[in-house]
Parts: C-alpha cells; structure tokens; sequence
C-alpha cells in the first residue's frame, strides 16, 4: 500500500489519535506499513524518516491512497474496538510502538522478540517497488 501526504493541518487531537504530520511532506510517497481503525478512526503506519527505527501512526485524512494493495506481510486482528491490519509481530506484542522506540536498552529480551523494523521495512518496501514506478 502506497500512499501520498496531502494535508498537514494539524487539530491538536492527542495522541491517541497518531502523530502529528510535523515530519511528513506534501506530495510525497509513503510506503504503509500497517493500518488500523479505532473507534472509527483509521491510521496507516509510515516511516516518516528515511533511517527511522520504528513506524509513526498517522491520521488517514493526512493522505492519499496511491494503490490499495495489501502486504503479504500483513495479519488481521479483530479487537473490540477496532481493527489492525499489521505485521504478526505487533499483533503479538501491542505495545510494539514503545518497544521500539526504546530500543534495547530497556528490556533487551522484549525487543528481541520483535522483527526489527529495518526488516520488515525491506520486506515491504520490495513489493512496493514496481507499484512505486508506476506511480
């Protein structure tokens, strides 16, 4: 899935409703890493930085939709409020945001049970490379 930033207004909603688009870029692509609806809210998570550690939650309304396609990466879970649509490894461990922005030094044990994001970056970015020529 490969989406394009559109807007940057910012509404001060709070975190629970995903970072703010400071880092994002009108008219650039992003490759989507995961999605979710909460409470019907829905989030694509995107590497707002070319070397990031982890994936920022954002806002849909921030975007585009380039191409639907979905990841063979991806898992569904189905939560009481909502619904993600993610790589397996955060479906398992759902606090994966902090872990990885903490990094190892915290709770090496926990991080180690995770996919790095450098990983399944790649893994996605691939099969969005002939999608991401075209557009």
């Amino acid at each position: 899935m490969i989406v394009k930033c559109i807007n940057k207004s910012v509404h001060r909603l709070g975190l629970e409703f995903g970072f703010e688009p400071t880092y994002l870029e009108i008219d650039k692509l992003y490759n989507v890493y995961g999605l979710e609806i909460i409470n019907n809210n829905t989030f694509v998570f995107v590497s707002d930085h070319k070397n990031s550690s982890y994936p920022s939650r954002y806002l849909l309304r921030y975007f585009d939709v380039i191409s639907s396609n979905v990841s063979k990466y991806w898992h569904l879970n189905l939560k009481n409020n909502g619904l993600q649509i993610i790589v397996e490894d955060w479906i398992r461990h759902q606090d994966f945001m902090r872990i990885y922005i903490d990094g190892f030094e915290p709770n090496p044990e926990l991080y180690g049970l995770l996919s790095s994001f450098y990983e399944i970056k790649e893994l996605i970015d691939k099969e969005n490379i002939e999608i991401d020529d075209m557009v």
